[in-house]
């Protein structure tokens, strides 16, 4: 719903080319921010029936409520800009969001030297999803590699994608396997949890390699009287400079004899948590996870490594 009362926001939207217009092949898309740049809320679809045009590329919001705001632009598919702003008091100028061209990228998923891959390739899946982005327009991009591995010629639809940061997922991948390495160009997406996408991109290879054994974490969670706790939430929790990459977060519920297991673990340092309620995903907060350092049991995993955890639950939530 468009509030009634607040202040408008004046900008400047450029295509492809850097040139003002392309108003019959451009959706804008404002969204309301919550707590630490959560979505709380869509406020404009297309911008042809919400904005007023003011000429050469310029364009106003109605009236916003004061609070944080996030804007998306997107042209034919797979160019996305964003561009965030405050409302205070007074209306605003937001600047100039840029549409960019976008860039062709090649893939390709193999094994290490020595990894079987009992499953086929083509039966895996990887995502690129755009990392960071609430909108609506943020679309994953779904390849299923051939019997090569190969990626490149799995984008029927999305030979191209628009620059900017973006976190890759491979689903599929047996538990005894893990993902060892993801590449694209110099840039280590396991380890700063995405890779970026620029004009200087054009053809370069994201690689992502398979190896194993992977490693297994398991054990029983008990409560103060040494009782075993049924649907407790077990958290592993990468050590603190590899929690940009979401995906090292690893997350199992106890069964009925508060006993847990999580396979496909990835060799490394992890510290483990237990909680018998907690906030879905609320773990990827380093806000949310700071009271709880001290009290993580730490593990280090070697490849095909097992360890067998006693873990204390936590009863509450601290704060």
């Amino acid at each position: 719903m468009v509030p009634e009362q607040g202040h408008s926001v004046d900008f400047e939207l450029l295509d492809l080319t850097g040139e003002a217009g392309a108003e019959e092949a451009v959706n804008v898309e404002i969204v309301r921010l919550g707590r630490e740049g959560s979505l709380s809320s869509v406020l404009f679809g297309r911008y042809q029936e919400h904005f007023v045009s003011l000429g050469n590329g310029r364009y106003r919001t109605p009236p916003l409520a004061p609070g944080s705001y996030e804007m998306f632009s997107r042209a034919h598919l797979d160019s996305v800009a964003s561009l965030r702003f405050d409302v205070v008091n007074r209306d605003v100028d937001a600047g100039t969001t840029v549409l960019p061209p976008s860039v062709r990228i090649r893939g390709a998923l193999r094994s290490a030297v020595g990894i079987e891959m009992a499953t086929p390739y083509e039966e895996l899946l990887v995502i690129l999803e755009p990392y960071g982005h609430w909108s609506t327009f943020a679309n994953s991009w779904r390849i299923r590699p051939e019997e090569s591995g190969e990626l490149a010629d799995q984008l029927p639809r999305y030979d191209t994608i628009a620059p900017g940061r973006y976190r890759v997922q491979l689903l599929g991948l047996p538990s005894v396997l893990y993902t060892g390495s993801i590449r694209f160009g110099f840039q280590d997406v396991i380890r700063q949890g995405f890779f970026e996408v620029s004009a200087a991109s054009d053809d370069q290879m994201l690689e992502i390699v398979v190896d194993g054994p992977a490693a297994v974490v398991e054990g029983v969670v008990r409560d103060a009287a040494r009782e075993p706790v049924p649907g407790s939430r077990v958290v592993l929790v990468p050590m603190a400079n590899e929690r940009q990459n979401l995906d090292l977060f690893r997350v199992a519920v106890t069964d009925h004899l508060g006993r847990f297991g999580i396979r496909g673990v990835r060799p490394g340092d992890y510290g483990v948590l237990a909680w018998e309620d907690v906030p879905e995903e609320a773990w990827l907060s380093e806000e949310f996870l700071a009271p709880y350092e001290t009290r993580m049991e730490h593990v280090q995993v070697g490849e095909g490594g097992r360890e067998i955890l006693d873990l204390p639950v936590i009863s509450g939530v601290e704060r």
